[in-house]
């Protein structure tokens, strides 16, 4: 069975299952016309002890999006949702599926997000490559602070995200251009800022020609 809101809960008895919505105020804070309109804004969800967390594309205002996300405290009966990290500004000026917005824990005081390029990216401008600008890359976002820093930078569309907790490393997949999607690996002991290339640099092709010619 399916669940038409982000939360659920599965009740198991002998003969079946059963798929439960579990009350929220999220339609309420993403907008119900948005919600209604563009059903796949959710990108992720973490649990993290008594907490979760929703990723999602947010609308600020016509011809403004970006990376969002909001925690709420775990609870059968309704989950009141806040916004826990909201982009300062806008990273697309319509709602586009190159987002990335992958959720991972990474340890007590601090979680990971990927962001999008949101397409189309632009070489004369390749903001991807720049520390200040949020799209295209992967942060760590303290969790009491809600202060963030970049991590690796870079990327096209990162919707895979994992932490590998043994060897402190973090692996990220990134939907990249023609023939060129990756698995980008991260270690973390150097504590440094990886730059996984994109758009300058790429085992792929640009998807169009017109931007390859200029590179």
């Amino acid at each position: 069975q399916t669940c038409a809101l982000p939360i659920c809960k599965l009740t198991l008895n002998k003969n079946e299952s059963v798929m439960h919505s579990i009350k929220s105020n999220f339609i309420d804070v993403v907008g119900l016309e948005y919600y209604l309109s563009e059903p796949s804004i959710t990108n992720d969800i973490l649990i993290d002890k008594n907490n979760i967390y929703i990723s999602y594309t947010k609308k600020v205002k016509d011809n403004c999006y970006n990376n969002s996300i909001v925690v709420g405290k775990i609870n059968e009966n309704f989950i009141n949702f806040k916004d826990f990290f909201v982009s300062s500004k806008c990273l697309a000026d319509w709602f586009n599926y190159s987002s990335g917005g992958r959720l991972e824990n990474i340890d007590a005081e601090n979680l990971i997000l990927s962001t999008g390029d949101f397409d189309p990216y632009s070489l004369n401008d390749p903001f991807t490559q720049q520390d200040e600008d949020l799209r295209g890359k992967v942060l760590k976002i303290n969790k009491i602070t809600k202060k963030y820093e970049v991590m690796s930078k870079g990327h096209r569309n990162p919707q895979g995200l994992f932490f590998e907790k043994l060897n402190n490393v973090v692996f990220s997949t990134d939907h990249g251009p023609l023939g060129g999607d990756e698995i980008n690996i991260q270690e973390l002991k150097n504590n440094k800022i990886y730059n996984f290339g994109w758009p300058i640099a790429s085992y792929g092709n640009h998807y169009d020609p017109k931007e390859v010619s200029k590179i």
